[in-house]
């Protein structure tokens, strides 16, 4: 068993499995307690109210109001930190001082920067630290479907990913932008511009919208429109055209909701006599299983990389580093 524990019990370290809609497991703090190979011994968060509350639901689980107090006491090998961005440097640097933790789960965008994820990247290396940013749609089966078809060319070449999502390109869009990039790959140029008529602020610090154009070096162009007029308007939606088909996938909020990913291709028409035409008509879908506990495969690779299984976690530094890239490209442009 590999004892773990979680910085920050915010939202997405523990609240925001409180929400009925969601079926799956979202939280650091559950995916953990759930997992058969980790044991969730300690949390910490300077917040009484949250520590109590978690109190009630995990009784057996040591609370702490700092960190440093919780690693110290405690003989831990995983970490997830789930706190503002701004603070994730510094809490980088404190952890990778004690020679028992194997590995790093990391809120995206990891760093507030690219500077900064570059910096936690090599701190990680240096101390022989697993790294995983939580880009958990790397590890969704619908999502790694979807790469399945693309990179087997099952429909043809890539020609356009448009990608539909909310303001704040750090905060939320960095989603999307990660998404493109598991599906297209680098990036040749990007163009982009800001969004000015409304700036959403998260943890009292400006983070724009945007919109971007962009050339991938493998072949076949992205669009990115991640704007709107409030902070409550959530949209995750991607539109995928390929030679031969389209794939269309989108994320509302509810989870029981499974009828958001559409593959389709170029066949005749049943009323073209000269089948001469082709039009785009359901592809067989995958069956249920596409359907996975994202955050518990998640820390299964974490331990696969852990015991050198694998070098890096399917989400890592890398991937998080060139999200960072694609919002200081469209920064520049604009």
């Amino acid at each position: 068993m590999y004892k773990a524990c979680v910085i920050g019990i915010g939202q997405i370290g523990y609240t925001i499995d409180y929400d009925p809609t969601r079926a799956f497991i979202w939280s650091h703090s559950k995916a953990y307690n759930y997992h058969p190979l980790t044991d969730l011994v300690a949390i910490s968060d300077p917040d009484d109210g949250l520590c109590e509350d978690f109190n009630k639901d995990y009784s057996q689980i040591k609370t702490y109001r700092n960190h440093l107090e919780m690693l110290n006491k405690n003989d831990i090998q995983i970490v997830s930190i789930c706190v503002p961005t701004l603070l994730h440097l510094s809490i980088v640097r404190e952890v990778a001082e004690y020679s028992s933790i194997n590995a790093l789960f990391i809120e995206k965008p990891v760093g507030n920067n690219q500077e900064e994820s570059i910096q936690i990247k090599k701190i990680c290396d240096d101390n022989n630290i697993v790294l995983a940013s939580n880009y958990m749609r790397r590890w969704d089966h619908k999502y790694q479907y979807v790469k399945e078809i693309i990179e087997s060319r099952s429909l043809g070449n890539l020609q356009t990913i448009v990608a539909y999502g909310a303001t704040s390109l750090l905060t939320s869009a960095s989603h999307l932008i990660d998404l493109m990039l598991f599906f297209g790959g680098k990036t040749k140029w990007v163009i982009g511009e800001l969004q000015e008529d409304y700036v959403r602020k998260v943890n009292n610090i400006q983070d724009h919208g945007g919109i971007s154009f962009m050339r991938f070096k493998n072949g076949g162009h992205g669009f990115l429109k991640a704007t709107s007029k409030n902070d409550e308007n959530f949209m995750l939606e991607l539109d995928i055209l390929l030679d031969d088909g389209r794939v269309t996938i989108s994320e509302p909020w509810d989870d029981n909701d499974q009828s958001n990913l559409n593959i389709m291709q170029f066949q005749p028409r049943n009323s073209d006599k000269t089948g001469k035409y082709k039009t785009l008509k359901p592809r067989n879908k995958k069956s249920a299983s596409i359907f996975n506990e994202r955050m518990i495969d998640a820390i299964s690779d974490i331990i696969e990389c852990i015991e050198g299984d694998c070098k890096d976690p399917t989400s890592n530094g890398e991937n998080a580093i060139a999200v960072h890239k694609i919002i200081r490209d469209i920064t520049r442009s604009s």
